[in-house]
């Protein structure tokens, strides 16, 4: 069989072909096509789109089971993390964006078709979609058109389903991907479109025709030069929204025809032998570490590794999938529930109802930690005995502040200052890695904590933006009592020297470029002592960091490009 292929696209009035939201390909020898639309809400969307497309054709999704889905979806996460830090190391403009896409991460959807048999007259092709992109399939043989996965022009009324790029973001039992097969013909047309277009042909081309048949036909009608002003004059009479417009169109043939260019189409049935061997690797490394949540993660729906006659019982797969199950639904949980005053409350039912699956699991380590340091478990053991650190967290003049109770000095939401905001320091992705390592230190030896990689990296990029806020609100309590001193630098001596015969075995163990140097470690410790001794002082007052960074953010602008160059806090 083969295939004549377009590939249409057009960005919406405020985008460039640079900055559209949109991607498609297609890979003709292999059966794979694909349609991907980035959400316009998040930043650098349009990378991810690309990413996602890009990953399928190099490394198909081969199924909707939710384990299949996370394995896939990890390997394009991983690209765009290694992009995302590129991004990091240019300008000071950069710089916030990278915290932004560290924070809140991209989204997209994602539709595609991958042709699974397939002979001179007749094909047979699996659809997958998450969101709202979709598939059309105008049979040669009968005049009703097959939508797949939305239906009705209706449906586009609904938030869509989108493909997290932050680790740790994907729900198994949220992000659901939907699948079908279909029988295909020589002389059937397939057409992969993202939302605007698809609505467009559901919606009988805005009301312009009596059927989404003719819409269909009318845009079958354009070629690649006829593409923009189609899409311009739909727009005009408003007959289609102002929207990215991707239309990646399959016509299919028994034979090249003589007119146009033509590509001989080729069935794809399971990943490369590479792939499965570096899965069957990863599975047996989870394997011997007893993880279940990773093993099951590997496993997948096991197509994979069967091919490699890995052979699994059906009983310990369902086990392990279970674990992995039970742990994403309490770390979501306590995600939800951490700066709630009322943590315990709600996590205790939770925790009891999964603690048979977990308690003895070590994909669960971490967490276990976490909610014992949190107080979900009980007392936290041997909390009297941590790290110099701890002890030295707290100044002398913090501890008067308990004892004194006076007025907090603190301006407050509503008020207002003319002083300016320190500056954010901007760090390369050197920097930020060698701070990743200084806070996961930290937290070891303060709280007994072991946070995964992704979280302890979304703390330091939100404690160096807070910190600005944080030295404006000591300098108030500072000028407002002067008999009460909140005095940071005054403990980082001692700081330094705890952290350095705490951590220095363990440090010289790092490789070369992951060593931070005094002035870096001055600089993270100066960060943490701020925030302990400036929540501390706020905890005295009935009043919680995060409550009062969330007032004190409304009262002030801080221009996030004003960032000359890379700064440390004086010391």
């Amino acid at each position: 069989m083969f295939a004549q292929i377009s590939n249409f696209q057009y960005w919406k009035s405020e985008h460039d072909a640079a900055t559209c939201e949109d991607y498609s390909g297609y890979n003709g020898v292999r059966g794979l096509f694909a349609v991907s639309d980035g959400a316009g809400t998040t930043l650098f969307s349009n990378w991810w789109a690309e990413l996602l497309v890009k990953q399928f054709l190099a490394v198909p999704l081969l199924g909707s089971d939710p384990f299949e889905v996370e394995w896939w979806l990890r390997r394009a996460q991983n690209a765009y993390r290694l992009q995302r830090e590129h991004l990091a190391g240019q300008d000071s403009a950069s710089w916030n964006a990278y915290r932004k896409i560290q924070n809140e991460g991209s989204q997209a959807t994602l539709t595609t078709m991958r042709l699974i048999d397939i002979d001179a007259a007749a094909a047979r092709a699996e659809l997958l979609a998450i969101g709202d992109s979709c598939i059309f399939v105008k049979k040669a043989t009968s005049p009703e058109l097959q939508a797949f996965p939305l239906s009705t022009e209706q449906d586009f009324e609904l938030s869509p389903l989108c493909l997290p790029s932050r680790p740790g973001m994907f729900k198994r039992s949220f992000h659901s991907v939907q699948r079908q097969q279909v029988q295909l013909q020589a002389g059937d047309t397939v057409v992969l479109a993202t939302d605007a277009v698809a609505r467009w042909i559901m919606g009988s081309g805005g009301g312009a025709y009596t059927a989404p048949e003719q819409a269909l036909q009318e845009l079958l009608a354009q070629n690649s030069a006829s593409w923009p002003g189609f899409i311009e004059e739909q727009r005009r009479t408003q007959h289609m929204v102002d929207d990215d417009c991707t239309a990646l169109i399959v016509k299919l043939y028994m034979e090249p025809q003589q007119i146009g260019s033509y590509q001989q189409l080729f069935p794809t049935t399971a990943h490369e032998q590479d792939i499965r061997q570096e899965r069957k690797r990863d599975f047996e490394q989870a394997l011997a570490e007893q993880n279940k949540e990773m093993l099951a993660i590997f496993y997948g729906d096991g197509n994979d590794l069967k091919l490699e006659e890995v052979v699994y019982p059906q009983s310990a797969l369902e086990e392990a999938r279970q674990v992995a199950d039970a742990f994403q639904t309490v770390l979501f949980a306590l995600r939800a529930a951490l700066n709630s005053p009322d943590l315990i409350s709600r996590m205790r039912p939770i925790w009891q109802k999964y603690a048979p699956l977990l308690e003895a699991e070590p994909c669960a380590a971490q967490l276990r930690q976490s909610l014992l340091h949190l107080g979900v478990l009980g007392s936290v053991a041997g909390q009297a005995t941590s790290a110099p650190i701890a002890a030295a967290a707290i100044s002398p003049s913090a501890e008067q502040a308990t004892m004194q109770e006076p007025e907090t000095g603190l301006q407050g939401p509503g008020s207002s200052s003319t002083e300016p905001l320190p500056e954010v320091q901007r760090l390369s992705p050197e920097q930020l890695s060698r701070f990743c390592l200084l806070k996961a230190f930290y937290l070891r030896a303060t709280l007994r904590i072991i946070l995964p990689q992704a979280e302890v990296e979304r703390s330091v990029i939100e404690e160096i933006d807070n910190d600005p806020y944080i030295q404006q609100g000591i300098a108030e309590v500072n000028g407002a009592n002067p008999h009460q001193v909140l005095d940071p630098e005054a403990l980082l001596d001692s700081e330094l020297a705890a952290f350095k015969s705490a951590f220095a075995p363990i440090w010289l163990k790092q490789p070369a470029g992951l060593q931070a140097s005094d002035a870096e470690i001055r600089a993270f410790l100066l960060i943490q002592l701020r925030i302990k001794l400036f929540d501390q002082y706020l905890q005295q007052h009935a009043q919680s960091l995060q409550r009062w960074l969330e007032g004190y953010r409304q009262t002030w602008t801080r221009p996030d490009e004003r960032r000359p160059g890379q700064r440390y806090p004086s010391t």
